[in-house]
């Protein structure tokens, strides 16, 4: 039996084709218009919304859309010293206790037994005290933020102790905002010459921790040498491990001139690593008069 077919040439119980897809041209077109609709329709709900306010420009407009849409940069709270001044715990109704370190404002008010009035620390609430942290100066004469008068020395001293105190703020309370203008913050809220000094001081801090590991590691690689002088023998140098070669090392080290008996794995001397006079370059012990 001959099976009937359609006039498409396909049996009658078969699918339909599918239909044609369009031509590239036409699907971009589509998108096209498409997109064209839908940038439309946000324009007109922007508008529409706008058309309720008094007074807008289209600049406005544009950036306001844009700020709801990008995240603003984070700028702290700037607190002035007349709001400061009030958190000191003593108004019932609004007994919050604010404290200022380096410019810095914390939310002290959990720890308001230490900070509020009667508290050992209510010198230091409603003010910026940072020199008092340093100095241990409660008085009202010490109670300031001013490090000007310390020697540099002592001035990276009080840096660090700062830090240390800014640390513990950060971890057991909140940060309020910055003390603007103050003496390390001016009224915009921009660093003064104040905090740039601070900032000069950490980095030296950690210029000379960096100094400090890199000595001790280098002393790890290349360790000291054992020594003793009697009147009868004189000096003496040597290496524990009975390997290594004693040599007098000749370094500079910020500038500075720095000489010591280090013991090396092989026997090679130079004018940073220096045979000590009679000493053979492989030996493990060596005279030094």
């Amino acid at each position: 039996m001959r099976r009937r077919v359609g006039a498409s040439g396909a049996p009658p119980d078969a699918p339909p084709s599918p239909p044609a897809s369009p031509p590239p041209t036409s699907r971009s077109r589509l998108l096209a218009i498409l997109l064209g609709a839908a940038v439309l329709a946000a324009f007109a709900c922007a508008f529409a919304a706008l058309a309720s306010h008094d007074s807008w420009s289209l600049p406005g407009a544009i950036a306001g859309a844009l700020a709801r849409v990008t995240p603003p940069a984070s700028s702290p709270r700037l607190v002035t010293p007349e709001e400061l001044a009030t958190r000191d715990g003593s108004d019932d109704s609004d007994p919050r206790v604010w404290l200022a370190i380096l410019g810095v404002v914390y939310d002290v008010t959990a720890g308001a037994t230490h900070y509020a009035p009667g508290g050992a620390y209510a010198g230091l609430a409603a003010r910026d005290a940072s020199a008092a942290f340093h100095t241990g100066d409660f008085t009202p004469d010490g109670l300031h933020p001013s490090l000007d008068a310390l020697e540099p020395d002592d001035f990276e001293a009080a840096v660090a102790t700062l830090d240390e105190w800014s640390k513990f703020y950060e971890d057991r309370y909140e940060r309020v905002g910055v003390l603007a203008p103050g003496w390390y913050r001016d009224a915009s809220g921009a660093p003064t010459e104040k905090t740039l000094r601070v900032a000069e001081a950490r980095a030296r801090r950690a210029d000379a921790r960096e100094a400090h590991a890199a000595e001790a590691a280098r002393a790890s690689t290349f360790p000291a040498c054992g020594a003793r002088w009697t009147q009868a023998e004189g000096g003496e140098v040597w290496c524990e491990d009975g390997r290594s070669h004693p040599r007098k090392e000749v370094r500079f080290v910020a500038g500075k001139r720095r000489v010591r008996c280090a013991c090396f794995p092989d026997p090679a001397f130079s004018d940073a690593r220096q045979l000590y006079p009679g000493c053979a370059n492989a030996a493990t012990r060596c005279k030094t008069g």
